[in-house]
């Protein structure tokens, strides 16, 4: 079993992750997020596929930072999560 939390690469994700969360609410350190690191789902899931793994289940990740929590959503267009395991 392997479980991959990552940012996907999505205009929406370099709007929340870098333009809100490091630059204009400075939760962050600005830097701390690069772009070109983001990660489609589909792009870890060609990798897995070619060790001899699946992805089992994805989920997104929404972070409410008035409440300052995390919860699961069905929108993977930022913020995700993977449940994998071996073929």
């Amino acid at each position: 079993m392997l479980i991959i939390s990552t940012i996907n690469k999505t205009l929406k994700s370099y709007v929340f992750a870098i333009g809100l969360a490091e630059y204009l609410l400075r939760y962050l350190p600005i830097g701390t997020h690069d772009f070109n690191k983001f990660l489609k789902p589909s792009t870890i899931n060609n990798i897995l596929l070619s060790h001899n793994m699946t992805l089992k289940e994805i989920q997104g990740l929404s972070y409410n930072p008035i409440l300052q929590q995390w919860r699961l959503t069905n929108d993977i267009s930022v913020n995700y999560i993977m449940y994998i395991t071996a073929i």
